[in-house]
């Protein structure tokens, strides 16, 4: 979806960067690849901090600001996220996709 996003907003490199980039990632264990972050307690995949930080960058460069409240809102999403992950983890149970 993001490719499309990114050719309809004319970004054709940035759409051939991500293509090329994600390309690497599936050959190296896809998105679903994730390391223990013992510092912070959290699972990391490289492929969903490279989403992540593109998508902040494409928010930036539109001028597009958040409110207070929503900012917080998201800060608590990501929080909850991040040791949704570590809790399944330690739980060893396989969550159904």
């Amino acid at each position: 979806m993001l490719l499309v996003v990114l050719e309809a907003a004319n970004l054709l490199e940035t759409r051939n960067r991500l293509a090329k980039r994600w390309a690497q990632f599936e050959k190296n264990g896809g998105i679903g690849k994730t390391q223990y972050d013992p510092q912070f307690g959290s699972l990391v995949s490289e492929p969903f901090e490279y989403l992540d930080t593109l998508i902040d960058s494409l928010r930036i460069s539109t001028g597009e600001v958040l409110s207070s409240a929503d900012a917080y809102d998201i800060m608590r999403l990501e929080m909850i996220l991040s040791r949704t992950a570590v809790l399944v983890r330690k739980s060893r149970h396989k969550p159904n996709l």
